[in-house]
C-alpha cells in the first residue's frame, strides 16, 4: 500500500512559483499537479526530479494591474486574462477565511463550471488541497489560490437545466440512455473545450445532470462514477488523444473526493452533480457505438503500478495512475489495477 511522503513539496513549489497556469505550448500547467500526486504515491524523489526536468516548459507567471472587480465577481469568471487577478483576490479570501471554509465558498460558487480547462481547475485544486490538508505552509496555501484561479479564470458551464429529478437507479444504468453528439458534428480533434461546443444544439443533454441521485450516498456516488469512467477508458480508449480525454473523467471525480474533507455536504453533492454532468459530456462528445476494445491488461499490484508510472513518466500516466491507486484503496475493484497499464500502451513515454 503507498503511504503518502511530502518531504520535497515545498521545494518543488517554490521552484514553480515564478510560473503560470500555462505551459509554452499553449496546454494546461501539469507540473504542480505531477508533483504532488507523485508526493501522494510516495515517490517524493521522483516528484522533484520530474518537476525539474519540466521547469523550461511552463510559461512565465505574468503581472498586470489589478482589474478584478470582487463585488461583480461573476462578470469575472471565465476571463482567463485576469488569472492573476483572480490567485491574488482568492489568496486574500484563504487568509481571511481560513483555507477550508474559502475553499467551501468558492467550491460551491463554481461548482456549474466544473468543466473549466476540461476540469483542469478542479483537478488542480484537488491535488493542492490534499497537499495543504497534510501541512498548512504559505506555499500550499498559494498553490490552492492558484488551482482556484484557474477554475475561475477558464470557468465554462456546460447546457444545463436542473428542473428535473433522477430517473435511474445507477450511474451505469444513466450511462446507457446518454445521448451522443452525431458525428457530423463533431470538432474532436482540437482542444477537449471545442469538442463539447455542440453539445450546445442538442436538446436532450441539458436534463442529463439531473438523471443521477447525487445526495442520498454521495461517496457511493463517486465511486459509481469513477467505476462507469474507468470502463469507458478500457472499451473505447485507441488513441492517445482518447487517453487524455479519459483521463480527466476519472482524475476530475477523484479530485472531488480529495476536496470532500474540506467542504460541506451541499458543497459535495453540488461538485458531484457537475462532475457527472462534465464525464457524461465527454462520453457523448467521444464515445461511438463501436465493438469495445477486447484485449484488456492485466491487474498489477499497487507498487508496480506505482514504478512503471514513474518509469513512463507521462504527466496524465502518472495522475491517472495516482487516482486509480486512491480509488482501488477505497473501494477495492481490481479494475482500477488495470486502467494504468492501458494508458501507458497509449500515452508516448518520456
Amino acid at each position: 500500500m503507498t503511504i503518502a511522503d511530502y518531504a520535497t513539496y515545498d521545494r518543488s513549489l517554490e521552484a514553480l512559483r515564478p510560473f503560470g497556469p500555462d505551459l509554452k505550448n499553449g496546454l494546461s500547467n501539469h507540473v504542480p499537479m505531477v508533483a504532488e500526486a507523485l508526493c501522494a504515491l510516495g515517490e517524493p524523489d521522483a516528484s522533484q526530479r520530474w518537476v525539474t526536468a519540466h521547469l523550461d516548459t511552463i510559461s512565465p507567471r505574468g503581472t498586470a494591474p489589478f482589474k478584478l472587480d470582487p463585488r461583480n465577481w461573476q462578470q469575472d469568471l471565465g476571463r482567463f486574462d485576469l488569472f492573476g487577478d483572480w490567485q491574488r483576490y482568492l489568496e486574500t479570501e484563504i487568509t481571511a477565511l481560513g483555507w477550508e471554509k474559502a475553499l467551501d465558498k468558492w467550491a460551491q460558487r463554481m461548482a456549474p463550471g466544473l468543466f473549466a480547462s476540461a476540469t483542469h481547475g478542479i483537478i488542480r485544486a484537488g491535488h493542492a488541497a490534499r497537499g495543504l490538508a497534510a501541512t498548512e505552509t504559505a506555499l500550499r496555501t498559494a498553490e490552492l489560490a492558484d488551482g482556484l484561479a484557474v477554475w475561475a479564470a477558464t470557468y465554462q458551464p456546460l447546457p444545463t437545466d436542473l428542473s428535473g429529478t433522477p430517473r435511474f437507479g445507477s450511474v451505469a444504468e444513466a450511462f446507457e440512455h446518454l445521448p451522443r453528439v452525431p458525428k457530423s458534428q463533431r470538432n474532436n480533434e482540437g482542444l477537449i473545450t471545442d469538442a463539447l461546443a455542440p453539445l450546445a444544439d442538442m436538446p436532450d443533454f441539458p436534463g442529463v445532470i439531473s438523471w443521477i441521485d447525487v445526495e442520498s450516498d454521495p461517496q457511493n456516488c463517486a465511486h459509481q462514477l469513477a467505476v462507469r469512467q474507468a470502463h469507458t477508458f478500457l472499451d473505447h480508449v485507441t488513441t492517445p488523444l482518447l487517453a487524455i480525454v479519459f483521463t480527466h473523467a476519472i482524475t476530475s471525480v477523484h479530485a472531488i473526493l480529495n476536496l470532500a474533507p474540506h467542504i460541506s455536504r451541499h458543497t459535495l453533492t453540488q461538485l458531484l452533480a457537475y462532475g457527472w454532468q462534465a464525464g457524461a459530456a465527454l462520453y457523448a462528445a467521444y464515445t461511438d457505438d463501436v465493438v469495445p476494445n477486447t484485449g484488456k491488461p492485466a491487474p498489477e499490484s499497487e507498487t508496480d503500478l506505482v514504478a512503471a508510472a514513474v518509469a513512463h513518466g507521462d504527466d496524465h500516466a502518472i495522475k491517472l495512475t495516482e487516482a486509480c491507486v486512491g480509488f482501488h484503496q477505497r473501494t477495492g475493484d481490481p479494475i482500477f489495477l488495470t486502467v494504468p497499464a492501458h494508458a501507458r500502451a497509449m500515452l508516448p513515454a518520456e
